[in-house]
């Protein structure tokens, strides 16, 4: 159950900044992510200083669950990486009508100087969770319509209840669209070239801290 923590070395960095890209669920946070990982290697300076840390969750598994960027675990294990310092952002997501109780999540620790965290819209609710680990933090939402977001849960996650389905789309997170940075649009699931503006933002932002 170990983390895998990030490889890149701090030296004599004294900050640590986060780039949250945050938003609803069906928006296209992972796709995004997982495009900018790969796009992010082209820049070797980049790539040396920016870490990918997995999102660790107590929520169930996903039939198509991307394991290099989220890793379900048990509630135990999950509360023992925490102990153990493996996990250093800590939140939680409450789904009522849907979950007991609400989920747990966490990003894996690392040494990197900046790091990219893929959260949903309860951890741009709760920025302190964030800045509990880190110096700095800039966030990029994601953005897409409804009907649009609705369309990729269901093609995801056929599995997931009718309950927390409503839930998801419900929760359209314009009350985290005020705190952005950046704010980018996925109407369209050309995302090759929406990593490529993610990039771009993440680059500028870096630049700033």
């Amino acid at each position: 159950r170990a983390a895998s923590l990030a490889s890149c070395q701090r030296g004599g960095q004294p900050m640590r900044t986060a780039v949250v890209i945050g938003g609803s669920s069906g928006a296209g946070k992972t796709t995004t992510v997982r495009l900018l990982r790969e796009v992010a290697k082209l820049d070797r300076q980049l790539a040396n200083r920016l870490a990918f840390p997995r999102r660790f969750t107590t929520r169930a598994s996903r039939r198509e669950e991307d394991l290099e960027e989220s890793r379900p675990v048990s509630r135990a294990d999950f509360q023992g990486m925490v102990r153990d310092g493996e996990i250093d952002v800590v939140w939680e997501r409450p789904m009522p009508g849907a979950w007991d109780e609400p989920e747990l999540y966490g990003f894996a620790a690392h040494q990197c100087p900046f790091a990219v965290l893929s959260a949903n819209n309860a951890l741009l609710r709760n920025p302190r969770a964030v800045a509990a680990a880190y110096d700095a933090m800039h966030i990029v939402v994601v953005e897409a319509p409804a009907t649009v977001r609705l369309k990729r849960l269901l093609a995801r996650s056929p599995e997931m209840s009718e309950a927390e389905v409503r839930q998801r789309v419900l929760d359209e997170g314009l009350d985290v669209r005020s705190s952005a940075d950046v704010v980018i649009s996925t109407r369209t699931d050309d995302f090759l070239s929406i990593a490529s503006r993610a990039l771009g933002a993440i680059s500028r932002l870096i630049r700033r801290s």
